[in-house]
Order: structure tokens, then C-alpha cells, then sequence
């Protein structure tokens, strides 16, 4: 079997952080854009929605929307709360969105680099 390299790698900076951002004991309603820095072909932070109250997860699934750039994919980490039979937890999803329009070229390195990102 055939080990496939990533085309992108996460920035050190940003692996940190992330796991910050999964390990946080705070359990409230957040979300992290990413984007990949053609320069050096990482994957940075673009945008992040810690600090304020999204109490409704729908407020900040409107606000990400609104903030994404139209024509360019990226990557989306999300946390919330979710409550089942009176336990309540924080679930993730990570969410890649790639746009009608996008350049070919930028698809192909976001589409070659999500499975390194996931990691």
C-alpha cells in the first residue's frame, strides 16, 4: 500500500492551536477558517469566532457564511453544543468548502491536502 504525502502541510503554529481548540474544556459554541498560504504552501489561519457568545449555533454558521470569500475553498472546524438524554457534550465537524468557481488550481491543493488536515 501506497502512502500518499500531502501537498500542503499544517503549519506548526496552527496544529497547536488546534489542539487547544479541540481540548478545551469550555464548552460553548466556536469556529476556525483556514486557508492555505500559497507562498509556502501551509495551512494558515484566515478567520476565527472564539470570543464572542454564539449561543445559537445557527449565528455562527451565518456568520461564517457571510465572511467567506465567494470564489475560494477553505477549511472550517467547528464546535458545538449538543445535548442527548440530558448529557451535554461538545461535538466537532470539519467542514470543506469548495465553491462553484474556485480556480482549479486551488481546488486540487485544498482537495490534496484535507485528508493531512483531518490528521
Amino acid at each position: 500500500m501506497s502512502h500518499q504525502k500531502s501537498l500542503c502541510e499544517t503549519n506548526p503554529d496552527v496544529k497547536e492551536q488546534l489542539k487547544k481548540f479541540k481540548f478545551n474544556k469550555v464548552q460553548k459554541n466556536a469556529g476556525i477558517v483556514l486557508k492555505i498560504n500559497k507562498d509556502d504552501m501551509s495551512i494558515v489561519f484566515d478567520e476565527k469566532y472564539l470570543d464572542d457568545d454564539y449561543s445559537n449555533i445557527d449565528d455562527l454558521f451565518e456568520e461564517i457564511r457571510n465572511d467567506l470569500p465567494p470564489s475560494q475553498p477553505r477549511f472550517i472546524l467547528l464546535t458545538y453544543d449538543y445535548t442527548r438524554k440530558d448529557r451535554k457534550s461538545n461535538e466537532y465537524v470539519f467542514i470543506y468548502v469548495s465553491p462553484a468557481g474556485c480556480p482549479n488550481d486551488l481546488m486540487m491543493m485544498y482537495a490534496g491536502s484535507k485528508k493531512e488536515f483531518v490528521k
